[in-house]
């Protein structure tokens, strides 16, 4: 009789395991390995594993400088340009990544979102915050930002308020809120990709699961010297290795 039990437990646990299968071989990784061209969308059933190293976010608020940048230096607005906000030197807000300091460079705002969900409408816009490490290499901290009438904080639109619309425009800005420019839950995902303007140098990505908000009339007006094409770049046909992490 326990041989015969110990053989149905053992028939139970097997058919168990079976019906688990179809769930779990959702978190497959099929991605293409190595860094792949940004942006892309992303599958959030992929699944290669926990996003490592860690990551310490050391924000806070921060004065700076805005910039309505001419990228290619031809004096026509086109889909490289961008509007940014560049810390001041007396600021030090940047990540740890692992064991290595990334200093936030800048951040920098593309209309609409590069970066796409699967299974989610493109959102209006998205912020990039550009970190360098001294040694060169750069990790990009990703938030998309829906358009809304009455958002939940005014830490995108206190930056993007009053954007001069002239190309290489540049002007002073205090007490930029860098820690509410990230959502509040750092659920993320991770992928090796690259700069989305030229030169498309290798970058570590990371963004964010969780939207914020923007008001939708400074949305508007940001984009508008871009054109309806806005200063995106088109999604790449690549499916890159997607790691979960937090962040």
């Amino acid at each position: 009789m326990l041989s015969r039990l110990t053989t149905l437990l053992i028939a139970v646990a097997t058919t168990a395991a079976l019906i688990a299968a179809p769930a779990q071989a959702r978190h497959v990784c099929t991605g293409a390995p190595g860094h792949v061209q940004s942006p892309v969308e992303i599958d959030r059933s992929q699944n290669c594993g926990s996003a490592t190293p860690a990551i310490t976010i050391n924000y806070g608020f921060a004065d700076g400088t805005m910039q309505f940048r001419d990228k290619n230096l031809n004096g026509v607005v086109d889909n490289h340009d961008d509007v940014s906000f560049v810390p001041d030197q007396f600021s030090d807000p940047h990540i740890m990544y692992g064991t290595t300091k990334y200093k936030l460079t800048e951040v920098h705002y593309h209309f609409d979102a590069e970066h796409k969900f699967q299974g989610q409408a493109q959102a209006p816009a998205e912020a990039h915050f550009v970190h360098a490490s001294a040694s060169g290499s750069t990790v990009v901290l990703g938030v998309l930002i829906d358009s809304v009438s009455v958002p939940a904080s005014d830490a995108h639109d206190h930056p993007l308020t009053g954007v001069p619309t002239t190309l290489g425009d540049s002007w002073s800005i205090g007490s930029v809120n860098l820690t509410g420019m990230l959502p509040a839950n750092k659920a993320s995902f991770r992928y090796s990709g690259s700069l989305t303007s030229s030169p498309y140098t290798p970058v570590h990505w990371v963004v964010f699961n969780d939207h914020l908000e923007a008001t939708s009339s400074t949305i508007t007006q940001v984009k508008a010297p871009f054109g309806a094409a806005g200063n995106n770049r088109s999604r790449q046909n690549v499916a890159p290795r997607i790691y979960p992490g937090n962040p």
